[in-house]
């Protein structure tokens, strides 16, 4: 079972996305439990590895192929619902906007996803400055769910 309370927390935890944030993501969503985000000493990009089981070495993550295109979705929207997409396929998400008295500290955007056709299925929440980044919240929380409902 995978535990994003620590991305969760990083997320909410920040004013905006960043490629830091991106590679955090795709690291806690994709990659295995021996994987590890670090930045690029050659060119300052923020790289997930992974580390062989067999030979102990670490290398370089390949990208799901779908999401080559968008491996910014903390600050792209067309990344964050094409990750959305690509994890929870034929949920139904919502995003607003305009929230700041309903939220403390006050936040721009609200996003929720839910599960389709199910009273009681798997539900996310997020908060945040931008849309991209509630909706990453929101994704989470719901893939959180979606584990917590598997296990109870």
């Amino acid at each position: 079972m995978s535990d994003f309370t620590a991305i969760i927390e990083k997320l909410e935890g920040s004013e905006a996305g960043s490629g830091w944030l991106d590679a955090h993501v795709f690291c806690e969503l994709f990659a295995g439990d021996r994987s590890y985000v670090e930045q690029s000493p050659f060119n300052g990009v923020w790289c997930v590895y992974e580390v062989s089981r067999v030979t102990g070495r670490a290398s370089l993550f390949e990208w799901p192929p779908r999401l080559n295109r968008h491996r910014n979705p903390t600050t792209s929207l067309d990344a964050a619902l094409a990750l959305v997409e690509e994890r929870l396929p034929g949920c139904l998400w919502q995003i607003e906007g305009n929230v700041a008295e309903i939220y403390e500290p006050p936040f721009e955007y609200w996003a929720s996803i839910s599960e389709h056709g199910k009273i009681r299925g798997y539900s996310g929440l997020g908060a945040a400055h931008s849309p991209a980044l509630a909706l990453i919240i929101a994704l989470c929380r719901a893939l959180q769910s979606q584990e917590e409902k598997k296990d109870g």
